[in-house]
């Protein structure tokens, strides 16, 4: 991204931030309105991911704190944990610290990869979505 890009997206694109949810650990929050159906994470990450078994990832003697990393912070849908494909879990985005609420005001599309507000969010809220909708493991 060039600078005026990044300057344009500060702008116009920049919604959300984190910081410590009453939910639990780290939650999103909006920094300012965010419109009903727009996408407040329009810049993060769209690069695809991949999709790896338990069977695979133990086969790799990935270390036990990256798996338990692995299993908090990405989807698990189909049999698979999906990591993005570009960087694996170091690209990880302000999205992934969604939290989960049955009565959620962001929705998701399959598996997670966007998610747009199903109303309109003001200053201050905490975006939540529902995890059942897209996750496997949603409610363990």
């Amino acid at each position: 991204m060039t600078k005026k890009k990044i300057l344009e997206s500060l702008k116009h694109n920049t919604f959300t931030r984190l910081r410590v949810s009453p939910i639990s650990g780290i939650g999103v929050f909006a920094i300012k309105k965010i419109p009903k159906n727009w996408n407040p994470f329009i810049d993060c990450y769209d690069g695809g991911y991949i999709g790896f078994t338990v069977d695979e990832l133990a086969k790799e003697w990935i270390e036990p704190d990256v798996l338990n990393l692995i299993h908090d912070m990405c989807v698990f849908e189909d049999g698979k944990y999906w990591l993005p494909k570009d960087c694996g879990i170091s690209a990880i985005d302000q999205s992934w610290y969604l939290n989960h609420s049955d009565n959620p005001n962001m929705v998701a599309d399959h598996l997670g990869e966007n998610f747009v507000a199903k109303r309109d969010i003001e200053v201050g809220e905490e975006l939540t979505v529902d995890y059942n909708t897209y996750n496997d493991e949603a409610g363990l």
